[in-house]
């Protein structure tokens, strides 16, 4: 069984991300069955399935295949549209297609020509490429249908944050971008808009010669060529050098260097002094694996060897063919690194690694939770997608505060892992049989 998200999973994150738009998926019901458990374990607070057992307030709809394999699903499909609409009040609707509805050929962009005149919503399809595609195929496609909506010649001329992902509106991924703003205010940086930052899609738009602030998860490479403005490349600021490189990008490109230098000088001193005591007491030398996303694996690989741990395993949640597309580069991990892998294989390798004592800690997205555990392993769930740990309160993993949780986090995980051990050899020692004298 594979580990990396299928591609409707990557839909129902994107489409959670854009609070005040809605979700059409050509596929069967049981896409209703995916969003009930992303509510119900990755996110408490989307509610792509709704709020109430009627579920008028769904985010995310499916169309019923039941009767309509043989025939089609044009007629339902245009159905589902003027319901969705009905419900949403004028907010733009993202058009979906499954693999299913791709090898049966479904005309959903002829039903969305004859739809769209008689809605007030905007009906946004999604083009799909290939059966292959994974979850980052899906946001990337996501944010190349809405980048098409909200570009206007007469839009304000601002610049926009793309590709950035944010998995889930709970505090641990809310907290990220939270904390981006606060870098991105006190650095001084002009007013950005975000499409993907929790707080919906705004009525002006934006300019079709924008500047861009593109993220690596969901903006693709070749989405330059179309675009006639400045395109500023930044990687996730995840760790102190990959939150310095960010700003310092960002900062060359709208001339205020020696803002984000001082800036910088301000915010490290004073991390670095409430950091020593966790990698002193808790974290130096400690051995991770590390599973994500290309790029939030980067990150994290990044800030774990500032932490002066080290990275002992890395496996990435991205299908194996796309590192070309992606221009990324497994060996700036320096680390064994595994790409889409099965999952019974990656549980070997952890087993392997807790008992040759190369491991101490799992680090990254959920999908592991219970290879780890069995492997006697500590958890520290970051990135999605997220299983079993929630935050309601800012506990982000990105920027200068980001840092900081996650040293707080991983000693937490790694010093309650090591208090069970010493009950268990306690628990395991044979007791001294009393004396009858006594």
């Amino acid at each position: 069984m594979k580990i990396t998200p299928r591609y409707l999973d990557g839909v129902v994150m994107a489409a959670n991300a854009l609070v005040n738009a809605r979700a059409v998926v050509d596929s069967p019901r049981c896409m209703a069955e995916r969003t009930m458990f992303f509510d119900a374990v990755s996110d408490w607070y989307g509610y792509t399935a709704g709020t109430g057992p009627y579920s008028r307030d769904r985010r995310v709809y499916a169309a019923n295949w039941d009767h309509y394999l043989a025939l089609g699903t044009e007629g339902i499909l245009g159905d589902l549209f003027k319901l969705v609409a009905s419900r949403c009040s004028g907010e733009p609707i993202l058009v979906y297609r499954s693999s299913l509805s791709l090898l049966a050929n479904n005309d959903v962009e002829g039903v969305i020509e004859q739809i769209a005149p008689h809605v007030e919503s905007p009906l946004l399809c999604v083009s799909r490429r290939s059966l292959d595609d994974d979850w980052v195929d899906a946001w990337r496609d996501t944010e190349e249908a809405v980048w098409e909506y909200i570009s206007k010649p007469d839009a304000p001329n601002k610049p926009v944050i793309v590709g950035f992902p944010l998995f889930r509106l709970e505090g641990d991924e809310l907290g990220n971008v939270a904390e981006i703003q606060r870098l991105w205010g006190l650095a001084g940086f002009p007013a950005v808009e975000w499409p993907f930052s929790g707080g919906g899609l705004s009525q002006g738009g934006v300019a079709l010669d924008s500047p861009l602030v593109a993220f690596p998860f969901g903006w693709r490479n070749h989405s330059a060529d179309s675009h006639a403005s400045d395109i500023i490349s930044v990687d996730l600021p995840i760790g102190i050098s990959g939150t310095c490189r960010f700003l310092r990008k960002v900062g060359s490109h709208f001339d205020r260097e020696n803002e984000v230098e001082q800036l910088i000088q301000r915010e490290v001193p004073l991390l670095m002094s409430k950091l020593r005591p966790f990698m002193a007491n808790a974290l130096m030398g400690r051995g991770a694996l590390v599973v994500a996303d290309p790029w939030t694996a980067a990150g994290l690989a990044s800030a774990l060897r500032e932490l002066s741990m080290g990275l002992d395993l890395a496996v990435l949640l991205r299908r194996e063919d796309a590192a070309l597309e992606d221009g990324r580069d497994e060996n700036l991990l320096e680390a064994p690194t595994l790409v889409d892998p099965h999952y019974e294989d990656v549980e070997e390798l952890l087993r392997e690694r807790a008992e040759k004592g190369l491991c101490d800690v799992v680090v990254g997205s959920g999908v592991l939770v219970d290879a780890a555990e069995r492997a006697s392993l500590p958890y520290v769930e970051i990135t999605a997608p997220q299983c079993f740990q929630h935050f309601a309160l800012p506990t982000p993993y990105m920027g200068f505060e980001g840092m900081l949780r996650m040293a707080e986090r991983l000693t937490a995980a790694i010093g309650r892992a090591e208090h069970q051990r010493r009950v268990r050899r306690m628990q395991a020692r044979p007791r001294a049989k009393p004396d009858p004298r006594d």
